[in-house]
């Protein structure tokens, strides 16, 4: 077998000392659903208002004149503003939804790091904090109810032929459960993935469909090569965890229609090389 090994400080997949390809790169091919959330972000900082709420999960129109006494101030001021002033806000509007992004990946290697310790903690490799973030309370709720046993958290996985490697947030053994579009039957088995995300999306479960094949072919790795499991079943169900959803139902952002989201990640890998995509 040849030797799989991860750097850390690089990040960096290799095999047999070649760079492979990392799973979550790949993804870069597909776009999220963020436009609107991007533009919503710039305007929001030129006074704009959303003419519409979300609460509890749904949607509410707001009152036009709501709207108008919550914008007055600000075109007031930018009817006022000197050139340069201007300027400078425009390029902050321009910039807005890179910082929000940014500050969103900071509070998700928090929630990243808490629900590691816990699936960790689960699997009886060290003890539970003494208090878990808000925000992966579904989480642990879900996984006390739903998980037979967590298997792996933070394994390596590679594939030779696509020549990519990958490390997956948690797999597991569910127990029976029954969701709006059927049931996961006992004992599947799933690979998850956290997110910081407020919904989940198509190139997420691209990623778990590409972390999916991997194990499938090869099993679970350690970051220095060791061969560390091989499942004595394939990969059943795809979960992605997306920390930032309103009123998180887990059962909701699982897909068991894996081989159809591995043959997604195939197709995303032709397109990503035949763009010339590098790391």
């Amino acid at each position: 077998m040849k030797k799989y090994c991860f750097y850390e400080k690089e990040h960096l997949h290799t095999l047999d000392g070649r760079p492979l390809t990392g799973t979550s790169t790949i993804g870069k091919v597909l776009n999220k659903e963020l436009v609107y959330w991007a533009c919503g972000l710039t305007l929001k900082e030129l006074g704009w208002v959303n003419p519409k709420i979300k609460v509890n999960g749904v949607y509410k129109t707001v009152d036009h004149d709501e709207r108008v006494k919550a914008m007055v101030s600000m075109f007031t001021k930018i009817r006022f503003m000197e050139l340069n002033d201007w300027i400078a806000l425009l390029d902050k509007a321009y910039k807005a939804h890179k910082t929000e992004s940014d500050k969103a990946k900071v509070r998700g290697v928090e929630m990243h790091k808490q629900a590691e310790h816990f699936v960790k903690a689960e699997m009886g490799k060290q003890a539970h904090l003494l208090a878990y973030s808000t925000k992966i309370q579904p989480f642990i709720d879900w996984s006390r109810v739903n998980v037979k046993r967590f298997i792996a958290s933070e394994a390596h996985c590679y594939d030779e032929t696509l020549f990519v490697g990958g490390i997956m947030d948690y797999v597991a053994e569910l127990n029976e459960i029954k969701l709006d579009t059927g049931v996961i039957p006992d004992g599947t088995i799933i690979v998850g993935d956290f997110k910081s995300s407020k919904d989940s999306y198509l190139n997420q479960f691209t990623q778990a469909g590409g972390y999916a094949l991997q194990i499938n072919n090869n099993g679970l790795f350690s970051a220095n090569g060791e061969h560390n499991l091989k499942l004595d079943k394939p990969i059943g169900a795809l979960g992605i965890i997306p920390f930032g959803a309103e009123n998180l139902n887990i059962n909701q952002h699982i897909r068991c229609n894996v081989n159809d989201f591995i043959e997604g990640f195939r197709c995303t890998h032709y397109l990503y090389k035949l763009l010339g995509f590098t790391e």
